[in-house]
């Protein structure tokens, strides 16, 4: 699997972008900081993400799903510089953003869209093909114990889990919250693998506030019907169908 690197920094050098920048929930490299300094980064491509989403899209027209599961930076600015690329996908799937203005970097705001609220508007305001929206509400809603993930999964005998467990350890000794557990990135690519696990979804049209001094990240959906929509929002997942894919993926 090729692995592209990416821009390092929102669109904007604004105040909230750079605090987002220095939330690092998942360690320092994102991953646990399970890694020795001297990893092997030689599967890293020369060719910048960007240009590889366009052209790995161009090159297979109608048949690559996105699925991002952080800050929409790298999405936008392909977007930016080859406008014609979203007409060519597939679909995306994305986990990030609220439907209610429950927030978990702000009081408003969930991550992924809070670090870079401007790529998240190009993005929703250019996509013409299926986007699949995976709420912080949603992920929420689990009904998933710590237990299961810890004692169930976690136990079984395989290299996956067992680095699972080393990335994961950090969040589960210092940041555990809530009684459930909340693996939103998963969840999403569960509800892209089968569909079947998608309950309830309800089609809106959706933007992002850019300007409010409390709102800045929020996602804002139009109630009112004047704009066709653009997202199907999964508002409700099937969690013990999540659970029996999950342990089969890691078994």
């Amino acid at each position: 699997i090729p692995v592209f690197q990416g821009v390092s920094s929102a669109l904007l050098a604004v105040e909230t972008a750079k605090e987002a920048e220095n939330i690092r929930y998942h360690g320092q490299d994102g991953f646990g900081d399970v890694f020795d300094d001297d990893l092997d980064v030689s599967a890293v491509q020369a060719e910048h993400a960007v240009i590889a989403l366009r052209r790995i899209i161009s090159e297979n027209p109608n048949e690559v799903s996105l699925i991002c599961l952080g800050p929409l930076t790298n999405i936008a600015l392909a977007i930016s510089i080859y406008p014609e690329m979203m007409k060519l996908v597939k679909d995306i799937w994305i986990m990030g953003g609220n439907l209610s203005a429950i927030g978990n970097t702000s009081p408003q705001a969930e991550f992924n869209f809070y670090a870079d609220p401007e790529s998240v508007h190009i993005v929703l305001g250019s996509c013409t093909k299926p986007l699949w929206l995976m709420p912080w509400e949603t992920c929420l809603r689990s009904t998933i114990s710590h237990n299961w993930r810890l004692n169930v999964v976690g136990k079984l005998s395989s290299k996956k889990i067992e680095l699972s467990n080393k990335v994961e350890d950090g969040v589960y000794s210092k940041k555990k919250k809530g009684p459930f557990y909340t693996p939103c990135d998963a969840f999403l690519v569960a509800a892209f693998v089968d569909s079947s696990v998608i309950l309830k979804e309800t089609e809106f049209h959706a933007d992002i506030e850019l300007n409010g001094t409390k709102t800045r990240g929020q996602v804002v959906l139009d109630h009112l019907k004047k704009n066709e929509p653009n997202i199907h929002a999964i508002q409700d997942i099937d969690f013990e169908k999540f659970q029996k894919i999950m342990y089969a993926a890691y078994e």
